[in-house]
């Protein structure tokens, strides 16, 4: 398609260029033939002209000499007219007078005779001196037509040799201007496959980015659940522990019916309750008791290692459902990263805020 526009845009560069020289030639070529049409026939109306000129003239000629014989004949006549009525003898004279006579009559009719043949001659020369010239004249032109179009021609081949070769000349300039286009367009396509690939790239670093951030956050997540399902397991146990154990009965310190308080805390003083034997009583803690004394549990940091919320979540799992306190307990947990699980769901209700519960943060691009 490329070849076709660029041959179409150099042919009319071309046209532009050689076409009025083509178009002089062409008309030089007309002219040419319309002036050798134009010699030929005035080579033969000339010769015609003469001809028919010619041929008026013989019988014009042949009429003078006609006409110049008959005079001589009339004049011969008058003589011998007058030369008979003479009445004079013959002598030697008169002899020799006849002999003169008809020698000069014959030397007469020689010469209009011999006249009335070269009018004639000259008349059948002019005759052929105009076949003849038209004959030249017809050659002439058609040698002078013969030259010019040989000249013409040979005009009109170096034309079309120079316009063929600028057609080559401008093809080759547009199949260079072609390629130089093409790399331009293959060096600006690099250039924004380059610029686009590093977009891609970019694109597909910070994907990998934030699905590495997601699947580091599920990881967390799983692992943050665990982490707090064991530890509420861990509470679990240690009340179910703290519940079997027996210790010694503790009871307010009374001297005189009145409650003994430590002069430096001003807490009540606790002593333990013996019975008869003066063995000290034991029994199990009640709920509030073991409520206390896991919340002074304290994990390898020392630090306390359960709360309250964690206590009332590990009462009512395995046990009952998840009531609205458990739930919101939960739900502040999600900051750390912890889920409520599935198992710790008792009905649909419960179900459906577990999974918004366990929704976390959108995706990236989601």
């Amino acid at each position: 398609m490329g070849r076709k526009r660029d041959a179409k845009t150099a042919q009319a560069q071309i046209d532009l260029q050689y076409g009025p020289q083509f178009a002089q030639i062409r008309d030089l070529f007309d002219q040419t033939k319309a002036q050798y049409a134009n010699d030929k026939n005035a080579a033969r109306q000339t010769a015609g002209s003469v001809q028919a000129r010619v041929k008026a003239s013989q019988p014009v000629v042949k009429g003078i000499f006609a006409d110049a014989s008959k005079g001589l004949q009339s004049s011969n006549s008058f003589v011998d007219k007058a030369m008979s009525t003479m009445k004079t003898p013959k002598t030697g004279l008169t002899t020799l007078l006849g002999q003169a006579m008809q020698r000069e009559r014959g030397s007469m009719r020689e010469q209009n005779t011999a006249a009335r043949a070269r009018s004639l001659n000259d008349l059948v020369r002019q005759g052929l001196g105009a076949e003849a010239g038209k004959a030249l004249a017809l050659q002439n032109a058609r040698e002078n037509y013969q030259g010019t179009r040989s000249q013409l021609s040979k005009r009109l081949g170096d034309l079309t040799g120079q316009s063929a070769a600028q057609m080559t000349v401008l093809m080759g300039q547009a199949a260079d201007r072609r390629v130089k286009e093409r790399a331009e367009k293959l060096k600006i396509d690099a250039t924004k496959a380059k610029t686009q690939a590093g977009v891609d790239a970019a694109a597909q670093k910070r994907r990998d980015a934030a699905a590495k951030e997601h699947a580091t956050h599920v990881q967390d997540v799983h692992k943050a659940t665990d982490a707090y399902v064991n530890k509420i397991h861990d509470a679990i146990s240690d009340w179910r522990r703290l519940a079997n154990r027996q210790a010694p009965k503790m009871e307010p310190k009374r001297v005189n019916g009145k409650t003994v308080l430590d002069p430096k805390t001003g807490e009540i003083v606790m002593q333990t309750v013996l019975d008869r034997n003066g063995n000290p009583v034991k029994e199990r803690p009640n709920p509030d008791e073991i409520r206390e004394l896991m919340l002074a549990t304290r994990d390898e940091m020392g630090h306390a290692k359960y709360t309250p919320g964690d206590i009332h979540v590990a009462l009512l799992v395995g046990n009952k459902p998840l009531d609205a306190a458990a739930l919101a307990y939960l739900k502040r947990l999600r900051s750390k990263g912890v889920r409520i699980p599935k198992a710790w769901m008792g009905n649909a209700t419960d179900q459906a805020i577990a999974n918004n519960e366990q929704a976390g943060p959108p995706r990236p691009g989601r």
